[in-house]
């Protein structure tokens, strides 16, 4: 994997994860639960936290985190349709 490669797919990573935190399909607290284990705490617990959170998320929260990460991607980031903006159709 090339750096550029590795450099895409970190920044893909981050935009999915912001869509994911204002994704309001995804409960409240299960988005707090996972800020506090993204904090930077000694010891094994906010390991713990991420691992708690991650099992409803793969379980129940798919579709919303499956469309954070279409959404994220650069090639299509930059259309209209993938910044939830509707066209107009064109009236005849």
């Amino acid at each position: 994997m090339t750096v550029s490669r590795l450099i895409t797919f970190f920044a893909r990573t981050i935009r999915a994860v912001r869509f994911s935190a204002t994704d309001s399909r995804i409960p409240r607290w299960l988005r707090g639960l996972v800020a506090l284990g993204l904090l930077p705490v000694p010891g094994p617990f906010d390991e713990l936290v991420l691992l708690v959170a991650a099992v409803p998320l793969v379980l129940f929260y798919r579709a919303p985190l499956a469309d954070a990460w279409k959404r994220a991607d650069p090639l299509t980031a930059r259309s209209p349709l993938a910044l939830g903006e509707a066209r107009d159709a064109p009236s005849e």
